[in-house]
């Protein structure tokens, strides 16, 4: 069908005065606000999240994720690097105090790990103060166990390193150097017995110095895996309870016999 033979089809449609279409036809028809409204408000909304965020960034917020510490936070940092309000690996952090696996900190921080002085508190009531490195004990701190025990003096690494005093819920102690959480130099240990050793550790063990009983007896030299040891020597020098002083021969540990007896001046 042509054209020529039917106008009436190709009749343009003609949009009648005050007829509404598209958006404003919807609105109309719903109670929808105006487009422009809606543009309005969608510019505004994002202006404020905008300026919200930056705020918040301004102010502190930050979020952490370090996997290689094992350290996810999201919160406010304040200047000295402690987490001062926020959710620090799914404890609550407030006002300096950090909840982490029924353990507490309270204390200074950087880059959301202890460091600085503070006290941690563990669920089972041991308690260290003093001071941190990057999260471990490190520099001069006080560490009481659970079961009554007691640690003060020096720390490195997380470990008893440099001079401390280490005392035992059974009444025994240690007073002396360490290192690397062991007695390491001289030293002196006082054995729930009243056994006291004094001299030189190496690796937890006593090296050369003098062990006395607690009858009085006491024995001075080397010592081998904490026994007495004659080392380069035959004999040790050996004082028994009166004050008398002999050389003995040692074996395994144990003495032998008196070689002689040493005049005291």
């Amino acid at each position: 069908m042509s054209r020529e033979t039917n106008e009436e089809l190709y009749v343009p449609y003609k949009k009648e005065n005050g007829e509404r279409r598209g958006w404003a036809k919807f609105a109309a028809e719903h109670g929808a606000p105006p487009l422009i409204n809606l543009v309005y408000t969608a510019l505004i909304t994002f202006g404020a999240a905008v300026v919200l965020t930056l705020i918040l960034i301004l102010t502190g917020l930050r979020l952490v994720n370090d996997r290689e510490n094992g350290i996810s936070y999201l919160g406010w940092i304040g200047r000295g690097g402690e987490p001062v309000l926020g959710i620090l690996n799914g404890e609550w952090v407030a006002g300096g105090t950090v909840n982490d696996d029924g353990a507490t900190y309270v204390g200074q921080m950087k880059d959301l790990k202890y460091h600085g002085n503070g006290t941690l508190t563990f669920a089972d009531g041991t308690v260290y103060s003093g001071q941190f490195e990057n999260g471990v004990y490190s520099g001069f701190g006080k560490l009481v166990y659970a079961d009554g025990s007691k640690y003060e003096g020096s720390f490195k690494n997380g470990k008893f390193n440099g001079p401390g005093t280490l005392t035992y819920a059974d009444g025994a102690s240690y007073s002396g150097s360490f290192e690397n959480g062991e007695f390491h130099g001289n030293g002196v240990m006082i054995y729930r017995d009243g056994a006291k050793y004094e001299g030189s550790f190496k690796n937890g063990a006593r090296d050369t110095g003098k062990y006395t009983w607690p009858t009085g007896e006491s024995i001075d030299g080397v010592f081998d895996n904490n026994l007495p040891s004659p080392g380069n020597m035959d004999f040790m020098s050996y004082t028994d309870a009166d004050g008398k002083t002999y050389y003995v021969v040692i074996r395994d540990g144990l003495i032998l016999k008196r070689l002689s007896y040493v005049p005291q001046r």
